[in-house]
């Protein structure tokens, strides 16, 4: 593999913007990654920027899960608790005995997706 600038020498590392392979002497270091000097560095650091961002947001959607999973839960639980009382004074509406136990499924199934992110 030659160097993209330089025809006639070994190219040590491909850039990580462009995609070009690059000599020692075109290969700037930009974090754990290589680039053009002087012309795709900018866009080097930015890419190295989103991942680590999206490293960030990946760590933390786990926790997500958790808190939605819990509000979901407390929710079911609460229109179970109101189909119960509504159904001891007489009313026939099935809706909340309907809702109550799908929205508890739906929190426990949060759990578990929060246990697939965080294993990842």
């Amino acid at each position: 593999m030659r160097c993209f600038y330089h025809g006639d020498v070994e190219g040590v590392a491909i850039c990580k913007s462009c995609g070009r392979a690059i000599c020692h002497d075109c290969c700037a270091d930009v974090a754990t990654s290589a680039a053009c000097r002087n012309r795709c560095e900018p866009d080097v650091e930015g890419l190295n920027d989103l991942v680590n961002r999206n490293k960030a947001v990946y760590n933390r959607t786990g926790g997500v899960y958790i808190r939605s999973g819990l509000f979901i839960l407390v929710l079911g639980l609460a229109f179970t608790g109101i189909g119960v009382a509504f159904h001891r004074n007489g009313g026939p509406d099935y809706f909340f005995f309907i809702m109550g136990p799908l929205f508890m499924l739906y929190g426990v199934s949060q759990f578990f997706n929060a246990r697939v992110w965080r294993k990842k």
